[in-house]
């Protein structure tokens, strides 16, 4: 509910008990963050992004997920490039 108003900042704090060890679905909130506020807060999605894409990067440093995951990683990058300055 936080994040579907807008408050990511408040739900980040909520992370260690909702995704303590998924590391995908809390790189997944973070690029959802990082679009949020792409075009009104451009500081706060670049660090947004750059949290998301450390995540993805971790996961894709696991054998089962390497493939899927680099995907995630690619399009973070992506995203992030895009972020006006």
């Amino acid at each position: 509910m936080l994040c579907a108003a807008g408050r990511y900042a408040e739900a980040e704090a909520m992370l260690p008990f909702v995704y303590p060890d998924r590391v995908i679905a809390r790189a997944g909130f973070y690029e959802d963050w990082g679009d949020a506020v792409s075009v009104d807060d451009p500081a706060v999605a670049r660090t947004a992004y750059a949290e998301a894409e450390e995540l993805f990067e971790t996961a894709a440093s696991w054998t089962e997920v390497s493939l899927s995951t680099n995907v995630d990683v690619d399009r973070v990058q992506a995203k992030r490039a895009h972020v006006p300055t």
